[in-house]
């Protein structure tokens, strides 16, 4: 097994316990739930910083 270190840590902002792991810089967003609150945030890979969110409804299948 390959054992990585993920070296970036984004802190959830409404609890700030749970956190979501990164192992790289990027210039991207991504969009996570928190796993001891499970509310929703969106975390910047590049500088670190995150916001409090909200969760979309699904559209479903367009025909």
């Amino acid at each position: 097994m390959n054992s990585q270190q993920f070296s970036r840590h984004l802190v959830c902002p409404w609890c700030h316990k749970g956190e979501v792991l990164a192992d790289t810089k990027a210039k991207a967003q991504v969009s996570a739930q928190c796993p001891k609150c499970m509310k929703f945030f969106i975390g910047d890979l590049d500088n670190l910083k995150t916001e409090r969110s909200s969760a979309c409804r699904r559209q479903g299948r367009r025909a």
